[in-house]
């Protein structure tokens, strides 16, 4: 691939700058070959990264369903994801950071098996919450009953 050239080339030239001496014909072009190459070099590397964020983005906007149509525009930038706690709720939420936007989402991310860890436990922690409330009232029903009982003898 050409693109992978460009870092052989910094070396190639990196070396020849070292290896020739400031009183060479050679020596300035060589100088600013180095500088252009690696201007080269990096300007790659930032359009990887802004390949790389759009892929990202899009790659969320497949994930996600509800409201929005289209999260992917040109100046939003993807910074880093998670699952969250939301206070005082307490629920566990799957957190998506933009440069411009914060979104929370009541799915998990595919692939992000802690969050449906977590996920489950919260729905584990939300029944054994009902069979108490349950209990409870199941043991109030029979203490009501209980003073009918008395009352009628």
């Amino acid at each position: 691939m050409p693109i992978q050239r460009i870092p052989r080339y910094e070396l190639l030239l990196k070396e020849l700058i070292k290896r020739t001496g400031p009183d060479h014909l050679d020596y300035k072009d060589l100088k600013e070959s180095y500088q252009k190459i690696q201007e080269v070099a990096l300007y790659f590397e930032e359009k990887k990264k802004e390949a790389d964020n759009i892929s990202k983005v899009m790659e969320i906007q497949r994930v996600i369903t509800g409201k929005f149509e289209n999260l992917a525009v040109p100046h939003r930038r993807y910074v880093r994801e998670g699952a969250v706690l939301v206070l005082p709720t307490k629920k566990v939420r799957f957190c998506y950071l933009f440069n411009d936007l914060l979104l929370l989402t009541k799915g998990q991310s595919k692939g992000n098996r802690v969050f449906k860890k977590e996920e489950k436990k919260e729905k584990e922690n939300q029944k054994d919450k009902e069979k108490e409330k349950d209990k409870e009232k199941e043991k109030e029903k029979d203490k009501e009953k209980e003073k009918e009982k008395d009352k009628e003898k």
